[in-house]
Formats: structure tokens, C-alpha cells, sequence
């Protein structure tokens, strides 16, 4: 079966083995000649190493003119690897051979909403919906956007803050200056400047937080790193003493630096020692020793129940 080989080589790719992904690519078109989805694999492993051209995007446009699938492929690869802007490339890509692949749109919308284009992303949402493409990222993503009335954002040279009106006067003068400081300790300890403003987001409700991390309520994190943008929860998201809300954010800023520096080519699991290493070099107490139970509380902590927000 074709089919279960391109599976096989998507799952093998999505685990970053990539030789095993050639591999089963390889038995999908040696079982079928025309198996577009293992071409795609092998295009986008092409691409995930920095070849700027690739036969095998010629051999499947030309069995298949408008297989946007194939570049919708590559999307979905580049962003897990947190290549954000190079997914977004490469959505853009397949619609523009398929107007109508409604879920490569949704994940266009959805990365665009992740880099702060909150204009375009409901524009793209928004014509998913209208099309009659409805499903669950799609339209909590809408819902989390429409809620944006209910928040203010607060702007410097440096930083943009997004909180909620309700505890906003409370919490700015706590969430912007320590912000700063760590802006201010990062540029100097990685001898770097970043390119752009870092735009902090904070959520009291932790779903909205979950929503617009993944699009699904039901996420154990309480902060997330895209490029520039971080998201988080807010101190009042989380019942008292569970929740450190300045060790999240220098957690969170780790990556913006990390993966600013490397170009977005960084390992997850190097650049997660990276920032659980910078809570406790910012504060002593704060520290949680790597395979200590505190520092693997968040992972087994029970999920909220799923629903749709």
C-alpha cells in the first residue's frame, strides 16, 4: 500500500529521521510511480536543508499542475521545525496553485496570527470560514482575535504588551519593567541586539493562552515562543503559589535570543536546556534542577478538560 508508506515517511519525518523518511518515500514511489505525498517528503527534506531548488517539486507539478499539497507539505514541516516565516512561504505557495486548499489557508492564518499579522490572519480565517472550512483552530482563533476588544496593548521602543484591560493598570508597571531587564541582560550576555521588538502577550484565562498557542484548549505550557512573539499565562491564570510568572518569561525570552542567533536552526531539546538553565542563572530561587520532580511538574500536570472556547 502506497498510502501507508507515505504515512510511514511523514511520521519518520515529523520524528526528524530523515533517512528513514527517504526510505519509506522511496517504497511508496517504487509501489507507485505517481505517489505525489512521498515526493513531497522528498522535497521538503530538500528544502528543510537549504536547497534552494529541487527536482522533485518539476516531477510533481508536472503529474499534478495544482497540487498545492505539496508546498502545504512543507508548511506544516518548516513550522514545527519553528521556521515560522519559511512556512508561511511555503502555504502561500500552495495556494497559489489551490485557491480552495481551505486547510493550508487555516494554517496560513494560524502562523500569521503566531508572528503578530493579526490583520491578514483574520482576513485568511475569516475566507476559510466563509468557504464553509470550519474546523476547531479555525474558528477558536477567530473567537480569541474577536476577544482582542477586551485588551490593551502598550507600546515602547523595544517591547509590545499586550495584557487584559481588567488587570492591565495593575500588572504593566510589574510585566514591562522586568521585560526589560531581561531584554537588557540577554542582549548583553549573547553579545547580541534583536532585530525587532519582542511583543509579550498575557492571558488570564489559560484556554485563550492554549488557543492561541495551538489553536485547541487543553495545553499543559504556560508560556510559548514564536520568533519574537511569546505568549503566556497571566500570574491571575493559575492558582497562587503554582505559577512563577517572571521565571516563564526570561524562560520564554531564552528562545527569542536562541533562535534569533541560530537562525531558527536549533535543536528543541538544546534550546529548552538553554532557558531552563536561564531561570536560575536570572534568580537562584527560581531555579528548577533538570530531572528534579518541581522541574517536571508541568508536564504530568493533569490537562483541562477539552472544549471549545
Amino acid at each position: 500500500m502506497a498510502e501507508a508508506r507515505e504515512l510511514l515517511a511523514y511520521l519518520a519525518l515529523e520524528d526528524n529521521d530523515e533517512e528513514r523518511a527517504v526510505k519509506e518515500a522511496d517504497n511508496a514511489i517504487a509501489i507507485d510511480p505517481e505517489s505525489l505525498d512521498a515526493m513531497a517528503i522528498h522535497a521538503t527534506i530538500d528544502w528543510l536543508n537549504d536547497k534552494q531548488q529541487t527536482p522533485w517539486i518539476d516531477r510533481i507539478l508536472k503529474i499534478n499542475p495544482v497540487y498545492g499539497e505539496a508546498y502545504s507539505t512543507a508548511g506544516h514541516f518548516f513550522v514545527i521545525n519553528r521556521r515560522y516565516i519559511e512556512g508561511i512561504r511555503f502555504y502561500r505557495k500552495a495556494l497559489e496553485l489551490n485557491p480552495r486548499l481551505w486547510e493550508a489557508r487555516a494554517q496560513l492564518g494560524v502562523n500569521l496570527m503566531r508572528l503578530g499579522e493579526e490583520g491578514e490572519a483574520k482576513q485568511q480565517l475569516e475566507q476559510c470560514y466563509e468557504g464553509g472550512y470550519k474546523n476547531a483552530e479555525t474558528v477558536n482563533s477567530l473567537r480569541l482575535m474577536d476577544s482582542y476588544k477586551n485588551f490593551a496593548m502598550f507600546e515602547t521602543s523595544n517591547t509590545i504588551v499586550r495584557l487584559h484591560k481588567k488587570e492591565a493598570e495593575l500588572l504593566r508597571p510589574y510585566i514591562e519593567s522586568e521585560l526589560k531587564r531581561c531584554i537588557a541582560t540577554y542582549e548583553k550576555k549573547y553579545q547580541m541586539k534583536l532585530k525587532g521588538p519582542v511583543q509579550l502577550e498575557v492571558y488570564p484565562d489559560h484556554e485563550d493562552f492554549a488557543v492561541r498557542t495551538m489553536g485547541l484548549p487543553g495545553l499543559g505550557a504556560l508560556g510559548v515562543t514564536f520568533g519574537s512573539v511569546v505568549a503566556m499565562d497571566s500570574p491571575s491564570g493559575r492558582p497562587p503559589g503554582t505559577f512563577h510568572w517572571a521565571s516563564t518569561m526570561w524562560h520564554e525570552l531564552s528562545h527569542v535570543f536562541v533562535l534569533q542567533a541560530t537562525n531558527h536552526r536549533v535543536p528543541r531539546w538544546f534550546t529548552e536546556g538553554m532557558a531552563v538553565y536561564e531561570e536560575t542563572a536570572a534568580a537562584p530561587d527560581w531555579g528548577r534542577p533538570p530531572g528534579s520532580r518541581s522541574h517536571q511538574r508541568d508536564s504530568k500536570q493533569e490537562a483541562p478538560p477539552y472544549r471549545t472556547t
